[in-house]
């Protein structure tokens, strides 16, 4: 470069210097930052201040949207354990509900149904409503079974009891008991007892006691869909002594002489721990006079024993003697039977003696004698079964 103004080159000193210019201001244009970065000796140290705060800054965002997703997993959980807790709220709802419409159907009378006598009340003189002293109403189930079967064990036993064990009557195939004793005279009557409802007292066999619907279902005769409810006499004919029969092992054997009497009436407790095979029963007999039984009928029957709404009677019997004369007779007239094959015009065993089978494992009969000019009209394993007397005609109801 000379002193004039002209460079080595031969351009213009001032040419040149705008060329310069345009040459360091470049970086400027392209990066955006001032030229006095670039030309300062400060510039580095800037450079990476700016860089460690653009680090903070990212550093600071990333905590942040930490928490905010820990914020969020927290309400999640929290979302979650509340929708639990108003799903069980809506089930136990729906729990209340179903049981208050139960309770409902329970406490309402059943449709169709009319109720036509209230329950007897206590009389201390009607024999079948007198009730023997009872403890405390609000004792376990089980110790007020063991206290019912206490008082039974209780219970004097007769004398003249044989010490050997008692014979079986043995009857030939294919031949049933009633038949026996419908043929071996003519003064029977028929009550039914099953053997699911009747119990014996463990530690005296000899006494025991049964169980039997206080109300029962039955069909108007003259209207079939009226149906009405009525208090039935649920020791009967027992009231007085009565020759007894019981079924063991598929024989027939027989008792004793037996009187019944009422004992305290079965709690909703003690209905709730019966077997479904008894309850079936005792529903079954509840309905027995009741034409065109639907299964919901029986349901709602089990309902309003369940409730407490219909009431089981327990009926104690005890033994009150042993007939030997009554014992021997009938066990030859089984033997004469079983030998000869003949079931026809068989009266040796005494007309007007009473009767009864305490239990029958094959049908659920029981079948007793009553006095004189009455014939029984019995259909073998059938529920049919009725008392005629001959000389009046007239129907008599059954026993128990």
């Amino acid at each position: 470069m000379s002193s004039h103004g002209v460079s080595t080159d031969g351009l213009p000193l001032d040419i040149l210097a705008t060329s310069q210019e345009h040459f360091f201001e470049k970086p400027h244009m392209d990066t955006g930052l001032p030229a006095s970065k670039f030309m300062t000796p400060f510039c580095p140290a800037e450079v990476a201040l700016s860089v460690q705060l653009e680090k903070m800054r990212v550093i600071e965002a990333m905590g942040a949207r930490d928490t905010a997703v820990h914020r969020l997993e927290n309400a999640y959980i929290s979302v979650r354990q509340k929708t639990e807790i108003i799903d069980k709220l809506k089930r136990e709802v729906e729990e209340m509900k179903r049981a208050a419409e139960q309770s409902a159907a329970i406490a309402s009378k059943p449709e169709g149904l009319e109720i036509q006598a209230p329950t007897p009340p206590y009389s201390p003189s009607f024999q079948s409503n007198g009730f023997l002293p009872t403890q405390e109403p609000t004792l376990h189930i089980y110790e007020k079974s063991v206290s019912e079967k206490a008082r039974l064990a209780a219970l004097p036993l007769p004398s003249g009891i044989p010490d050997d064990a008692l014979k079986p009557i043995l009857i030939p195939h294919p031949y049933t008991f009633h038949e026996f004793l419908g043929n071996a005279t003519g003064s029977l009557k028929a009550s039914i007892l099953q053997q699911l409802t009747t119990h014996w007292c463990p530690e005296r066999e000899e006494h025991g006691y049964l169980l039997t619907p206080v109300f029962k279902c039955s069909t108007n005769p003259r209207v079939i869909t009226a149906h009405r409810w009525a208090a039935v006499d649920v020791i009967g004919k027992m009231v007085k002594p009565t020759e007894c029969f019981y079924n063991k092992d598929g024989k027939w054997y027989y008792a004793g002489v037996y009187k019944a009497f009422r004992m305290e009436d079965l709690s909703t407790k003690e209905w709730d721990v019966l077997s479904p095979e008894t309850t079936q029963a005792i529903i079954k007999e509840t309905t027995a006079s009741r034409k065109n039984v639907s299964p919901q009928n029986l349901y709602e029957i089990a309902q309003l024993y369940a409730a407490g709404a219909l009431k089981v009677a327990c009926i104690g019997l005890q033994c009150v003697g042993f007939s030997n004369p009554m014992y021997r007779t009938i066990l030859e007239q089984a033997n004469n039977c079983a030998r000869t094959g003949k079931w026809r015009n068989m009266n040796t065993i005494p007309n007007g003696t009473p009767w009864i089978s305490a239990i029958n494992t094959d049908t659920g009969y029981a079948l007793n004698m009553v006095p004189d000019g009455l014939r029984l009209n019995l259909t073998p394993n059938s529920a049919n079964v009725s008392v005629i007397d001959e000389g009046e005609n007239e129907l008599f109801d059954n026993g128990l």
